[in-house]
């Protein structure tokens, strides 16, 4: 299983990576269309506009370093496909000769990678300073983290999928829109200054946000995901409790 550290190099290994290809060109009628989608309250992407093929390069040169195995693009792309499909790609990874829970991680990475490097796209183009749901503007998923903005607290949300910002209320679930303070819960842990958590007595939901006020920079989203997981384990202890 890829520890810590090898999951600190991974990262490393594809942003370089994806720092060296295109996404897709530099497209007046593309960048028209992102932002009619969102003037009638749409994510600017659909799911056809995913970077497939920056994704089946990624997977193709994460696999070659560090399981030392040749990917053929057919067999790359097969992969993407299945992940994004939501599909078991257990049975493929074995079939290649690669630990599934390894497989699962390159391909997760990539994927990731490939579609904020577009995402980074559309909003260098795209204003969302009116988008005002809690789904993401850019690719329509659901926010994976928060934080708070360093100057005035200001909640930002983070997509979990493409790690776009965008402003949302400050008060509310992020998942079911509940208001109701009585139904939300702030909770803190020692061993993690400057994160918080709201959680959510409606839908069971929380959200884990990270304090720029106190915190000493912006966190690697990638990273946070692993170094946060106590805080999940603490986080469902709490609402087993409640």
């Amino acid at each position: 299983m890829i520890n810590n550290a090898e999951f600190a190099e991974i990262l490393e290994f594809l942003e370089k990576n994806i720092a060296q290809i295109d996404i897709v060109p530099a497209d007046d009628l593309m960048h028209s269309l992102w932002q009619k989608r969102l003037a009638k309250g749409e994510p600017a992407l659909t799911e056809h506009e995913f970077p497939v093929k920056a994704a089946v390069f990624l997977v193709i040169e994460v696999i070659s370093s560090r399981e030392k195995i040749i990917l053929s693009s057919i067999q790359a792309e097969q992969l993407v496909r299945g992940y994004l499909a939501q599909q078991s790609i257990h049975a493929d990874w074995q079939q290649i000769g690669i630990v599934p829970e390894n497989g699962d991680i390159y391909v997760h990475l990539s994927c990731r990678m490939a579609l904020e490097k577009m995402a980074k796209l559309v909003t260098s183009v795209a204003n969302l300073a009116s988008w005002d749901k809690n789904e993401c503007p850019v690719c329509g998923d659901s926010p994976g983290f928060a934080c708070l903005e360093q100057e005035v607290g200001r909640r930002l949300l983070v997509c979990g999928a493409c790690l776009t910002q965008w402003r949302y209320k400050r008060i509310g679930c992020a998942f079911c829109k509940e208001e109701n303070p009585e139904k939300l819960k702030i909770v803190t842990a020692e061993e993690f200054p400057g994160w918080l958590a709201t959680v959510c007595l409606t839908c069971n939901g929380y959200l884990k946000t990270a304090d720029l006020r106190t915190l000493s920079s912006i966190p690697n989203w990638y990273k946070a995901v692993m170094e946060t997981l106590p805080l999940d384990y603490a986080l469902t202890l709490h609402k087993k409790s409640t």
